[in-house]
């Protein structure tokens, strides 16, 4: 599989946008709380939830942008 030097560009700012703002939300906290543990809010639950999927969706777009990439020179010996 190929892909492109635009479609590798798009995914890697794709991956760093949302590795940046998932784990912004993935560290999300309510007032009243004081440890991951205690958490009660729900939608501060919801909240970190969303941030994990963005964060699994970041390191595919990574995935994604090294499609195709070699990482040693092939020997052509024929």
């Amino acid at each position: 599989m190929q892909v492109g030097p635009t479609a590798r560009l798009l995914s890697l700012f794709a991956g760093a946008f949302f590795l940046v703002t998932g784990l912004q939300e993935w560290s999300a906290q309510s007032s009243g709380s004081s440890s991951w543990g205690d958490e009660t809010s729900f939608i501060a639950l919801q909240y970190r939830s969303q941030g994990k999927l963005k964060v699994g969706l970041g390191l595919g777009c990574f995935a994604l942008a090294s499609v195709g990439i070699t990482t040693s020179k092939k020997d052509e010996d024929g």
